[in-house]
């Protein structure tokens, strides 16, 4: 005796299916076998579409099998199968197929699993119809249905709506206006806003053209200080047209030379300079105190005096050329 379920995407094979509730002690083998109409109502069906709760859907069956058994103690197998997904006509939606040593147990139990299954399997089917349209199907059999009222509904434009419930009464082009004026505001707010980002000096005067109010005194990331005007065709980009640097390594003698060094990587650590080879040890010590000082570094004394002072000075070096306003706030801490 056993129970054979299956709930699969695939298409069904009825004759496996019969196969497997064949048993030597049963004189009969009741099938049922459910398909795709082609047509319903009097529109032409495409295909079904079957959807389940797969989980609780096998619990469904599992007690339908154990209610078979306990209404007719002679059943053996019981096989039910039913398919997800798109079926097409003429297609095997669901088969169930019952073994029994008496025909008249077997035409029982499989019109009991059917009735059963559409009343209590959660298993939903929408009909596909070769126009293009639609419709989940309710189940009628559905032992719920008491529980669902199904309303039809139509929209009256002539009911008369209080006029204490109306929010907009304006016609089309009102609308239109008051949006694009809504988000013409928002897009001031975001360009002077960018104009406020670009602003770097602690006491800030007019723009050139003088059609800008001075902007609050704020501390703000920015390195520059800039003049921006909108550019042509553009309602957020903005081009900026003057830098100014007041401090930083931008300004010290042959930092070009020394950044275009630094960018192409061709300064190592393994490289010496021949003129630190003539410097006594502790004058090499003099030089790396205040540097280390400097970078707050902790002395490596695995290292030659020679790679130690190579690292520090590309570090200072390095630090300046990423954040320019670097020397500028620890010249009072190396002066002191």
């Amino acid at each position: 005796m056993a129970n054979f379920l299956s709930i699969t995407r695939e298409p069904l094979d009825v004759a496996a299916i019969t196969n497997s509730i064949f048993h030597e002690d049963c004189g009969a083998v009741s099938l049922f076998v459910g398909t795709t109409r082609k047509s319903f109502d009097g529109k032409m069906v495409h295909s079904l579409e079957y959807e389940a709760y797969e989980t609780m859907a096998l619990k469904e069956l599992k007690k339908i099998c154990d209610s078979v058994r306990s209404n007719w103690k002679d059943v053996v197998n019981i096989a039910i199968h039913h398919r997800l997904g798109l079926v097409a006509p003429k297609e095997a939606s669901v088969v169930i197929a019952i073994s029994s040593p008496h025909r008249e147990d077997a035409f029982k139990a499989v019109s009991y699993s059917i009735e059963h299954l559409k009343k209590s399997v959660p298993i939903w089917k929408k009909e596909l119809y070769s126009d293009g349209d639609s419709s989940w199907k309710e189940n009628k059999e559905s032992c719920d249905k008491d529980n669902f009222i199904f309303l039809k509904t139509q929209i009256c434009n002539e009911t008369s709506v209080p006029n204490d419930l109306v929010q907009i009464s304006v016609d089309k082009n009102e609308i239109k206006k008051r949006i694009t004026c809504y988000l013409q505001k928002k897009r001031d707010e975001i360009n002077q806003n960018n104009i406020i980002d670009y602003r770097s000096m602690p006491n800030y005067a007019k723009l050139d053209d003088g059609t800008h109010p001075n902007f609050p005194v704020e501390n703000l990331c920015a390195r520059v200080n800039t003049t921006v005007v909108k550019q042509d065709s553009s309602k957020c980009l903005l081009k900026v047209c003057r830098v100014k640097n007041a401090s930083g390594p931008q300004i010290r003698p042959n930092y070009f030379d020394t950044l275009d060094k630094l960018m192409a990587n061709k300064t190592s650590i393994k490289y010496v300079n021949k003129d630190n080879e003539n410097i006594s040890v502790i004058g090499k010590r003099k030089r790396m105190e205040p540097i280390e000082k400097h970078l707050f570094h902790k002395i490596n004394y695995h290292l030659p005096m020679n790679l130690r002072l190579k690292q520090a000075e590309d570090r200072i070096l390095r630090l300046e050329s990423l954040s320019p306003e670097y020397w500028h706030f620890i010249m009072p801490q190396s002066e002191s």
